[in-house]
């Protein structure tokens, strides 16, 4: 049986930080305990599937979010010429 890669405790907890979110409003998203997700940053247990595929939904629900905001409220994009 083919076994899927995971992703590390250090890019699970960027990847929150990169949302703004709190450890500890994070992982009731996950279904975790705050410990438990402590574990999986850390190392101590690796990121589950389940964490994994949460955390994609979120940050997928998020860019579509910034794409439904009006074109004035969005940050300008810098363009560079060559």
């Amino acid at each position: 049986m083919a076994r899927s890669r995971t992703i590390s405790g250090i890019e699970l907890r960027s990847r929150i930080d990169r949302l703004g979110l709190t450890y500890t409003a994070a992982a009731p998203l996950f279904g975790l305990t705050p410990d438990g997700l402590h574990k999986q940053m850390t190392g101590k247990r690796p990121v589950s599937r389940q964490t994994e595929i949460i955390l994609d939904l979120i940050e997928e629900n998020e860019r579509l979010r910034r794409r439904r905001e009006p074109a004035h409220e969005r940050p300008a994009r810098r363009v560079t010429r060559g």
